[in-house]
């Protein structure tokens, strides 16, 4: 090779290494974030806002704050990369029954580093159905799950019939990149669902199913994956729907002032000091950006005109929005714009 053209090779090694160095974070001093501490349960009540008409009651608190699926006596747990089942069978408190049932969940993270996860897409939202199976939503760290081939389940799958020559009783691994599962808790036999959410799911009283995400505060799930899967070569819209008549994005009204941090990310993303989304036109709140779980309210403890609508929690505030029935799908609003 002449010199000219090592030189040529030397430059353009350089200048492809050097395109692809990341920029130094900025830097920011105990200063510009302030330790915040924690607002006591005892305290907590006296900062909420409550609707006339409601109460506010402190019902369970760190380290007592625990969302399980009770089954049997029993208890579900998501560990990733694993679902564990949970019993205290002699009544000490104390589950001395402590089996995995499902793993690989997020296996292409695997060792399952908590460093290498995406702590905002784990799995998450164990939920009944009207089918009497577990749902849950992915979160988006995906994985390949599989039954756990062991003496506990094989004598689980035996009690509900399933004989160990059964093809059903140990299935193949189940992908769940892009979709949401469930399992029946008889049998432990999984199942692909529709999803596209990433905190939390909930079914209203027909047994259709509304999930959310960071900044998509409702959206519906219009159909299940299965039935699409029956004619390969017609192709669907995504399944979920976001149905919200405001908008992802959409304004919220918190009453607490901006966290250092948010404000800072906020600056460093407007002014090109880092990389990321800008959100809400350069604003650090007002906007759904965490809108981290959904309920249909199927109770009748609160006023008629209650039934069914979504709740749904943000980091920043609360929201509450009127589901209304229009044609095949649903549009949902606030329930301030419906008076």
């Amino acid at each position: 090779m002449q010199p000219r053209n090592k030189l040529i090779v030397a430059w353009v090694l350089f200048l492809s290494v050097s395109l692809h160095v990341p920029a130094a974070e900025p830097e920011v001093s105990e200063k510009d974030l302030p330790r915040v501490p924690p607002t006591e349960p005892d305290k907590a009540l006296a900062t909420f806002q409550i609707k006339k008409g409601f109460r506010i009651e402190l019902v369970a608190a760190e380290p007592l704050v625990v969302d399980p699926v009770c089954w049997n006596g029993g208890i579900f747990v998501g560990a990733t990369p694993d679902i564990l089942y949970c019993k205290d069978t002699n009544g000490d408190g104390v589950a001395d029954v402590r089996e995995v049932v499902f793993t690989g969940i997020a296996g292409n993270y695997a060792p399952y580093d908590v460093n290498k996860l995406n702590v905002q897409a784990l799995f998450n939202g164990f939920t009944w159905g009207l089918d009497n199976r577990i749902h849950a939503a992915n979160g988006g760290d995906g994985g390949k799950v599989h039954l756990v081939d062991s003496e506990f389940t094989r004598a689980w799958q035996g009690r509900a019939g399933i004989t160990p020559r059964s093809e059903l009783r140990i299935p193949n691994s189940i992908d769940l990149r892009g979709h949401d599962f469930s399992f029946d808790p008889r049998t432990l036999m999984m199942h692909l669902e529709s999803g596209g959410g990433q905190y939390g799911l909930s079914f209203d009283n027909r047994g259709r199913k509304f999930v959310c995400s960071n900044s998509a505060h409702i959206r519906e799930v219009m159909y299940e994956d299965r039935y699409a899967a029956r004619n390969p070569f017609f192709t669907l819209p995504a399944a979920a729907l976001d149905i919200a008549a405001d908008g992802p994005a959409a304004e919220v009204y918190r009453i607490s002032p901006d966290e250092p941090w948010r404000v800072i990310r906020t600056r460093w993303r407007v002014t090109g000091l880092f990389p990321g989304p800008i959100e809400g036109g350069g604003r650090p709140s007002g906007y759904f950006s965490g809108a981290t779980g959904i309920t249909i309210y199927r109770g009748d403890a609160f006023p008629e005109d209650f039934r069914e609508n979504a709740f749904v929690a943000d980091c920043g505030s609360n929201h509450r929005t009127s589901v209304v029935i229009a044609g095949v799908d649903q549009a949902a609003s606030r329930f301030e714009q419906r008076q």
